[in-house]
């Protein structure tokens, strides 16, 4: 549809003798345009650099340093369908959906603002479903694997591990946890909207008395802050060295939520 429209914005031009517009597609790459979109100071502010980085280069990787212009639907299919077989380095098992998803929206995010800066001309990926994903795990631990894994981490890691585990709280909630949300003397966590996934605040019970005793033996600031610390990163490498020094197979720390 792309082509034919172009022709016709050729064929009219022809016959009304106006100059013929450049494709911006057609002259720059993909290659190129990631080089561009992450050197842009509000791409390399963000915490998740490194990961756009990562999903930026695999998708170049895969489907080629091809002008923007030839990257179709059809062309971004055959990537997907070449990430799906191929076997995660980190994990050891095949690259799941909801990582060619992630990888893909990086790339449209990086398209649509080629196109915010006047880049390119239009982005002919951007209506391009998700696959569909399937994130259920049946892997949870037993009291004494968690034990094991507990004793294994660094203290750096100890307090995220253990309210992961007894608290319904995923990885981000728990990292940007602050003692503004912490109320220890009714005994409840509570996050606002702008803080959960879906938008919709929550109380969550302090119902496990490790979780009081952690939260008591930390240092807590007069004014506040954030519990685990002003940079809130969390140590992936750190945990996989836990994981596997406690003996435990194929479980990120996205499965403690059980």
């Amino acid at each position: 549809m792309a082509a034919e429209n172009r022709l016709r914005q050729i064929q009219t031009a022809k016959a009304e003798g106006r100059t013929i517009r450049k494709n911006k597609n057609a002259l720059i790459t993909l290659g190129n345009l990631r080089d561009w979109y992450l050197d842009l100071s509000e791409v390399k502010l963000r915490r998740s650099f490194s990961s756009i980085n990562k999903c930026l280069r695999i998708c170049v990787a895969g489907i080629g340093d091809i002008p923007v212009s030839q990257l179709t639907q059809s062309r971004l299919e055959l990537f997907r369908k070449k990430r799906l077989t191929e076997i995660s380095v980190r994990k050891g098992r095949p690259v799941q959906p909801s990582t060619v998803n992630r990888d893909v929206a990086n790339l449209r995010a990086m398209l649509n603002k080629a196109v915010d800066h006047s880049k390119i001309d239009t982005n002919l990926i951007g209506r391009i479903k998700h696959l569909e994903e399937n994130n259920v795990r049946e892997r949870v631990l037993t009291h004494e694997e968690f034990e094991k894994l507990y004793q294994s981490c660094p203290a750096s890691l100890k307090g995220l591990v253990l309210i992961a585990y007894y608290l319904p709280m995923r990885q981000a909630e728990i990292l940007n946890l602050t003692w503004q949300e912490i109320d220890l003397k009714m005994g409840f966590i509570r996050l606002g909207g702008d803080r959960t996934k879906n938008k919709t605040g929550r109380v969550i019970p302090l119902h496990h008395p490790r979780i009081i005793e952690f939260l008591q033996s930390c240092p807590r600031p007069i004014h506040g802050g954030y519990v685990f610390g002003e940079n809130r990163r969390f140590n992936r490498k750190a945990y996989n060295k836990a994981v596997k020094a406690a003996g435990i197979v194929d479980f990120n720390f996205h499965d403690l939520r059980h």
